[in-house]
């Protein structure tokens, strides 16, 4: 953002929540869609095998559940989920840019449900504040700061 601003030039981001994407993800289109792009068979039963031979069990006020295995997603935290979210919904992405609809910034500032973004002067983004004046150091914990 800093050689944008010292280059006179406009800086705009924009963030979507998608904190439950990665449940989201249906194996079997998954794995069709990594066929698709030629990812090698080997590859693929490796994580097939990973991702479908896992057990898992939930915590509720001290009672643990039954074990169970996962029907979809991708593990929070996993060093390859953010690759394969890509890869599975890269799809999609290409469609919307075909079909021309989504966010614009400038005169017609409208997501695709009608509703307009929201323009702020800074956002808590993973723990890390980004600033409009580029001033991290006066924003903590979504509050601004007078020093």
């Amino acid at each position: 953002m800093a050689y944008y601003v010292m280059n006179n030039s406009l800086v705009f981001c924009t963030f979507l929540d998608a904190t439950k994407a990665f449940d989201r993800i249906r194996y079997c289109k998954l794995f069709r869609l990594l066929n698709k792009r030629g990812i090698p068979p080997c590859i693929i039963r490796v994580l097939l095998c990973f991702y479908t031979s896992n057990l898992f069990r939930v915590a509720w006020n001290g009672v643990m559940s039954y074990y169970f295995l996962a029907t979809n997603g991708v593990k929070q935290g996993g060093v390859l989920s953010p690759v394969i979210f890509t890869l599975y919904i890269d799809g999609l992405l290409v469609r919307l840019a075909k079909a021309n609809v989504g966010c614009y910034v400038g005169i017609c500032s409208f997501s695709v449900g009608g509703k307009a973004i929201e323009f702020v002067d800074f956002f808590t983004h993973l723990g890390h504040v980004i600033s409009s004046d580029l001033d991290d150091c006066r924003y903590v914990a979504n509050r601004r700061v007078v020093l």
